[in-house]
């Protein structure tokens, strides 16, 4: 089999693989075949890559006889090498011996679809159509084609009704089977309010070791739930398994050896946990699922590396949020992550495909795209440093005090993830940033955007931001810190170590003045210089940022910022009795309350004279309550309002707002 790739799309390209080269085990199936008509879609997004392409796979010999039986055992070990926008992963397992056979046919075809729903077969040397092309279908089939050798495989999508998977035989153009009438569609058996509109925008992967096919479905549906993992008979139909997931857009399943792993992008509200998840192989059990550090979603299918025997397989994939990640194949773990940023905002940093290659000598290549138009090629080689954040956001809960120089740690914020040595080589304060998005962490305890002031969740055991850290060492780097509209709460700032080995953590230490502190978020920022050669991809010379933010606990509580439904009164327990999101502390519930038990008596009237005449240091739990008038402050005209209303009949005091 020699199969060939064509670019539709700009200047076009053709490049040729070759018989037994080590780059051959790039191609999978067809790769990655897609509608190429921007215009049409509408939305750049969901219907096509900005720029990209509509990629068309050249087999020898008509119909595809040659390609199947001359691979049977030579099996792709990685996503296909030039199907950069949308890859198709297919078993991750050596290429084998390849067994040539004789063809009927010396003509090179070609597959490739267009935005009229329809498949083509085109003789490539004359461009004219095959017998029984095109084939009609359905809707759209985006980029769901591949194939077992012998037949053709496309999903349909139809926004608003049901789409399907079609089986077509090539040497015909004929339907072997749809898998609304072989195997039926499952999104109406697994879900209650299933709406009639499930469909196939992703990739298909065929398995040719079991015969099987794999794809994942779309829909909408109120629950969160949008998707369905099939394992399909691919001569059939039949469907031999399926189970809820979140939906895929242009990822895929990835196949390997005993698992399937499928990069997700599920809808803001769904229960699934994990937005990359692991199945087992046959029962399409759940191995494992992660969603990476920021929760980033995955729009494009991920990469799958072939290690030596004995080492986990590696996943790359790269999240909406700019990070391309590599994970453990036997855990989901996350091994290491490089970024990219081009611009402040969610589309210029969108992560999409990923592709694992190799050259003529075997060293691989990690490649990835964003939606910038970046392409970012990672080579394995010698070790090197690799600086990780593992927040970008540290935050320190600070009550205010007298004293002038307080020291602040933030214990194992930075980790070298490399395999050399990581030096610092200064850093840059300001109060001001300097231009970069600071992604929010998914384990961030803090987080600047509330959902619901109700809804914030506080940690059982918060980590003393105050641990004791005598002093910094010798090398802090004090004189390569620029101090650029510096802080004036911040007497200084550093990082506990300046040189970090393979594995090594080093935390953030500030020394600041807490009276000089203002009664709010105090935020400053920090960029720091290290000898990581590529922390952002594809600029080098760009420094990361973090944003250190101090929040002042002027009541006490040990709750802050939105966190805090009361801050003016200490209410750890942050009771709220209304449920209107205002601490009952803070809430006037009923005038006069001054012990706050929901009912007015003596009581109340002892506590507030003992309070505010004999020093009593029990002070009322909500200080509006005791404004009868409603003046806006408490003073001996409410304790004679309270006196007269209770024992003399006096004027009812002004109900609570």
């Amino acid at each position: 089999a020699r199969p060939m790739m064509i670019r539709t799309h700009g200047n076009a390209l053709i490049k040729p693989g070759f018989l037994n080269d080590a780059h051959q085990c790039g191609v999978a199936t067809v790769g990655s075949p897609h509608n190429a008509d921007l215009v049409a879609r509408g939305d750049t997004l969901l219907g096509h890559p900005f720029r990209g392409v509509g990629d068309v796979l050249l087999h020898k010999a008509a119909p595809l006889v040659s390609a199947f039986v001359s691979e049977t055992i030579a099996i792709a070990c990685r996503s296909p090498e030039v199907g950069l926008q949308h890859s198709l992963t297919s078993i991750c397992e050596e290429l084998g011996g390849v067994i040539p056979v004789g063809v009927n046919s010396g003509l090179w075809t070609t597959m490739n679809i267009d935005d009229g729903w329809q498949v083509f077969g085109i003789n490539a040397l004359t461009g004219v159509l095959l017998p029984g092309f095109p084939v009609a279908l359905s809707f759209s089939t985006y980029i769901s084609g591949c194939t077992d050798g012998t037949s053709l495989f496309f999903g349909t999508f139809g926004s608003g009704t049901e789409g399907d998977i079609y089986s077509i035989d090539p040497s015909t153009g004929g339907i072997n089977w749809a898998l609304s009438s072989a195997g039926g569609l499952q999104a109406t058996n697994l879900f209650a309010e299933y709406y009639g509109d499930e469909g196939f925008t992703s990739g298909i992967a065929y398995d040719p070791v079991y015969d099987v096919l794999y794809a994942a479905s779309r829909f909408d549906n109120s629950d969160g739930l949008d998707g369905v993992l099939y394992r399909i008979n691919a001569s059939s139909g039949a469907v031999l398994n399926a189970v809820l997931c979140n939906r895929t857009i242009y990822g895929g399943p990835i196949v390997d050896e005993n698992h399937i792993y499928l990069p997700t992008i599920p809808n803001i509200d769904s229960p699934v946990e994990g937005h990359l998840r692991a199945y087992d192989k046959f029962t399409l059990d759940l191995v494992w699922a992660t969603s990476g550090p920021t929760g980033g979603r995955y729009y494009v299918g991920g990469a799958l590396s072939c290690e030596p025997f004995g080492v986990p397989d590696r996943i790359f994939a790269f999240d909406e949020n700019g990070f391309l990640i590599c994970y453990s194949s036997d855990n989901g773990e996350e091994l290491f992550r490089r970024r990219v940023f081009h611009a402040p905002g969610y589309s210029p940093n969108l992560g999409m495909a990923t592709a694992v290659v190799t050259d003529m000598s075997g060293a691989a290549y990690v490649l990835a795209v964003d939606f910038w138009g970046g392409l970012h090629c990672l080579k394995s080689g010698s070790p090197r440093p690799r600086l990780q954040m593992e927040t970008y956001r540290p935050t320190a809960i600070e009550i205010p005090g007298p004293e002038t120089d307080r020291t602040v740690t933030f214990p194992n914020i930075f980790t070298n993830t490399g395999g050399a040595t990581l030096i610092f080589v200064g850093w840059n304060v300001s109060d001001v940033t300097y231009g970069q998005e600071i992604p929010v962490f998914t384990d961030d305890w803090y987080q600047p955007v509330a959902k619901n002031p109700m809804a914030a969740i506080i940690p059982d055991e918060l980590e003393n931001p105050r641990a004791n850290l005598n002093s910094l060492a010798d090398d802090s780097g004090a004189d390569d810190v620029v101090k650029a509209a510096w802080p004036l709460y911040l007497n200084s700032v550093g990082v506990s170590s300046m040189v970090l080995a393979p594995g090594d953590s080093a935390d953030l230490v500030m020394q600041i003045n807490p009276s000089l502190l203002a009664d709010a978020e105090n935020v400053f920022y920090m960029q720091l210089m290290s000898t990581d050669p590529d922390f952002f991809l594809g600029n080098p010379s760009l420094a990361p940022e973090i944003m250190v933010s101090i929040m002042v606990d002027s009541d006490g509580d040990g709750l802050v910022g939105v966190m805090d439904n009361c801050p003016e009164v200490a209410n750890p327990g942050q009771e709220d009795s209304d449920f209107d999101g205002i601490g009952d502390a803070c809430d006037c519930l009923l005038r006069g309350d001054f012990d706050h038990n929901d009912r007015v008596d003596v009581a109340d009237i002892v506590g507030w004279i003992g309070w505010s005449f004999q020093g009593d240091p029990q002070g009322p739990i909500c200080l509006e309550e005791l404004d009868m008038d409603d003046s806006g402050q408490v003073d001996v005209a409410d304790i004679v309002a309270w006196i007269n209303w209770s024992f003399n009949h006096g004027d009812d005091p002004v109900p609570c707002p």
